[in-house]
């Protein structure tokens, strides 16, 4: 149950939450004025949203956690990589088979694209929980 539906005197609106948000700062501004004339249900909206926004903090600061670790566990794991084609060498000394540095040469490659994978939904992570605290300070100031 991620919609809200808005109906005032002239019209009505139906939102889905999971479309609209995160959205910039303006259009928030503008469903705020639109919450405002259906003066019904303001209170029952508003409500809506800020559990809403809460939960996604939530979802989020879950989201994070998990990508942290996967970030690190992919640190190790390239670290580990890179040692092993830097000195064609396993750690107890023994060569590797050419099949073995060509795997991990692969392999360095697959984690690069992986740690920045994780680095850019971390980002993404950042600001959508800056967005969503924004959301509530706005509903609480206006």
């Amino acid at each position: 149950m991620n919609d809200i539906e808005i109906v005032w005197q002239t019209g009505k609106m139906i939102i889905h939450l999971d479309g609209l948000f995160p959205c910039s700062q303006e259009q928030f501004k503008k469903l705020l004025k639109i919450v405002k004339l259906d003066w019904e249900h303001e209170n029952e909206i508003l409500n809506t949203l800020k559990v809403y926004f809460q939960n996604q903090l939530k979802e989020i600061e879950a989201l994070h956690k998990d990508i942290s670790k996967e970030y690190y566990g992919c640190i190790n794991l390239l670290h580990y990589a890179e040692e092993r084609t830097k000195t064609h060498k396993h750690p107890n000394g023994v060569y590797l088979s050419d099949n073995d540095v060509v795997y991990y040469k692969k392999e360095v490659k697959k984690l690069k694209k992986n740690k920045e994978k994780c680095m850019k939904t971390a980002k993404i992570c950042k600001r959508n929980t800056k967005k969503f605290q924004k959301y509530l300070e706005m509903m609480q100031s206006g």
